[in-house]
């Protein structure tokens, strides 16, 4: 799946790496998509 959401969270948030249905997600690069004014960080190594 290609330029798809793959899991939306309320913050605070921790991304396990998982999908919504809550499966591992593929190996890639994944952007964070913020709508608040604050400090994001997101690093996912698999």
């Amino acid at each position: 799946r290609s330029g798809g959401l793959v899991k939306s969270m309320q913050t605070p948030a921790f991304w396990d790496g998982t999908n919504e249905k809550g499966q591992l997600s593929a190996p890639g690069i994944y952007f964070l998509i913020a709508n608040e004014d604050s400090q994001k960080t997101v690093t996912l190594i698999r």
